[in-house]
Order: C-alpha cells, then structure tokens, then sequence
C-alpha cells in the first residue's frame, strides 16, 4: 500500500468550496412553491448540480432550485454539488415531503422594530380573494422596557390608512382593552401590562393595500417602537379569503446602526417568502440619501440558539429572485450589479428575523419589505 500523499489531500480540501449553509429539509403543501438554496464562502467561479433520489435535475444548475408548483413526482432526497476549478463537494441531503394540507404555511404577523415616527405599509389578500380579516395592530413602546428596550416611546399612537384615507387609529389601548387582549391571547402577541400607554386595535379589513403611522401621541417625544400587525385566526386559513400577504417599511438607518424586520410562518406546513432590503433602486423613485449597500441576514432562535438561515449582499440578477419579485407584484429591481439585496427561501412554520445592515457603516434611507409566495 502507498503512503498517502498528505500535502495533496491538504491541498485539496483547501480548494473545496466551503459551504455556508446547507439546502434545509422541509414539508410543503401539494401545488405551493418549494425553494432550496445552498451558500459557498466564495460563489464566484462556482458551478451547480442539483440532484433528486442520486439523479440529476434537468436544468437545475444554480445556488437556488425552485418548483414553483410542488406535487408528489418532487418529494424525496435532494443535493447540490458545488465545484470550482480545483474541487468539487457535496451538500448534505435535505428531504422535501409533499403533502395535502388544509392549513397550508403562511404569514400570520409582521413587525417592524424602528424609531418613531415611522411609516408602516401591509397588503391584505392575494388577488381574487375575497372576504374580511381581523387584524391586531399594535405601536409597543412602554411595553418594549421588559425586553430590555430602554429608549421605548413613552406614548407611542397610530392612524391607519387606506387610500390615503384614515380609517381608524390608537393611542391607548385600555380604551378597547377587552378586544385586544381577545385578539393578543388568538394571535400569541406579549400581553400589554393594563394601564400601560402602548397602542392598540382590533382592524376588519377587507383585500388591500393599508398603512399605519406611528408617532408620539399627545406631543409626546419620540423613541424605538415595534409596529406590528397580526392576522387574528378566528377562522380556519384558506388562500381565497383575505389574509396578510407583505408587510413593508421606509426609514432611515444610522451609520453603523442595524433595520429589523419579523415575521412569523403559521400553519402546518412550509411557506416561501421573498424579503427586500432596497436602498440604491429607490433612486429611480427620486428618493435621496439611499442606502448604498444593504445587506440581509434572515435569522431564527430555537432554543436559545440564533442561526443564520440567508445571507444576500447583492442581489446578483438572480433569476428566481426577479420571478419571485414579479409574481407578487414588488417593483422591479434593474440593475443587477446594485447593492439591493434579497432572500428568497421556503420556511417552516417558526419565528424569524431580517436584520438590514451597511457593510460600509454607510447611513441613509432603506425599503424594507416581506412577501408571502404563494
């Protein structure tokens, strides 16, 4: 037997692309949208190969492999081979599970984290749905001091709009205590302590587009507030009634400071989200002072422990990225070399987080958004 050549074998694990994240293992609903990624420490010069049951897929030659309509025939062991010009690897499996559901993923709260006063845009209902939602709005600011938030507005109130009309509003949420903490104990929001000057209200809300605004209520002076809205299930889930479907935010980031943005998947089963963070496309839009570089980190904590589940600083003109943007009606993104950045990927149900940073320490205006992709 030969002596192993252990320079070569160091140098070729050297090569290797290093992989950031691994494709995850997911249950989706028969006919909803399945995304699989995978990330490399160092993409440029990389090639894909996805696999299904040791076969490959047709095609499936990118860091992402979507099936825009999941059906029984896509079940199974899925893997990527990732090589460059000295080495290839293999990612670990991730099995998919394709299955009927009468309560399919989909997002059941959005928030923003921010200082006030801050601009809150969320659309209700796919098109062709139909029907009313209830929906818990909450502005927390006296609440936030027992997560340890010590600049916490002090008497945070909100005015909901649609069409640029308003059509309701709080600035204490004692004045409907009974509905809103029916609707926190339905949803699982944090309980607001009675007597507190959060704001909150029970919303019946129709397909469209609204948004709130929160600021100080009685001249009061501003601090952080989370915005939040919650669908409030009183019924069971189902795509043609009106539901959340995107949660949007337009602030300002201050050099070296951070842009956080949740979200929650319910249901029994996995959901595809696409998540924005535009600063150099809202020029377009005649927007001044634009982030020049946002970047995305979509975390999640189970059992005490943050993962980062994606990453994106740029945006790159990835394909499914632009079908997924179009499918849900966002605006386009032109420019494939700007600094916009996205995330799309197929979550289970869970709580997560996108926090929006500036690799350059850079300060300036940024969009945030949240998608359901149906």
């Amino acid at each position: 037997m030969g002596t192993p050549n252990v320079a070569a074998l160091i140098q070729a694990l050297a090569s290797q692309p290093e992989i950031t994240a691994q494709p995850a293992s997911v249950t989706v609903a028969g006919g909803g949208q399945l995304v699989l990624s995978v990330e490399v420490a160092q993409p440029q010069g990389c090639s894909y190969q996805w696999y299904l049951n040791g076969a490959a897929i047709a095609g499936a030659a990118g860091a992402q492999y979507v099936v825009t309509s999941a059906s029984a025939l896509d079940a199974g062991a899925y893997t990527c081979v990732i090589a460059n010009a000295g080495s290839s690897v293999m990612t670990l499996p991730a099995t998919v599970v394709v299955q009927t559901s009468a309560d399919p993923g989909h997002l059941i709260n959005l928030s923003v984290l921010t200082q006030s006063p801050v601009t809150v845009g969320f659309i209700t209902g796919e098109s062709g749905a139909s029907g009313q939602e209830d929906l818990l709005l909450r502005a927390s600011g006296p609440a936030l001091a027992g997560f340890g938030v010590s600049n916490g507005m002090a008497n945070p109130g909100f005015v909901l709009y649609q069409n640029g009309t308003s059509i309701g509003g709080n600035s204490n949420w004692n004045l409907n205590a009974a509905a809103v903490t029916a609707a926190e104990g339905a949803t699982g929001a944090f309980a607001f302590t009675p007597g507190s000057l959060d704001a909150a209200m029970v919303a019946t809300l129709g397909r469209g587009q609204f948004t709130f605004v929160v600021s100080g209520a009685n001249g009061t002076a501003d601090g952080t507030t989370l915005a939040e809205v919650y669908d409030d299930p009183s019924g069971p889930y189902a795509a043609a009634n009106t539901h959340l479907i995107n949660l949007s935010c337009l602030n300002g980031v201050a050099a070296g400071g951070t842009f956080t943005a949740g979200f929650v998947v319910g249901g029994a089963t996995a959901e595809t989200v696409l998540v924005r963070a535009s600063g150099p496309a809202l020029s377009a839009f005649g927007l001044q002072g634009v982030l020049p570089d946002p970047q995305i980190a979509l975390h999640t904590t189970v059992h005490g422990v943050d993962t980062v589940l994606a990453f994106n600083a740029g945006w790159g003109g990835d394909p499914p990225v632009a079908a997924a943007a179009a499918s849900v009606g966002a605006f386009t993104f032109t420019d494939p070399g700007s600094h916009d950045s996205a995330v799309l990927v197929t979550l289970p149900p869970g709580d997560y987080t996108a926090v929006v940073t500036s690799p350059s320490q850079a300060a300036g205006q940024c969009l945030i958004e949240v998608y359901d992709v149906p």
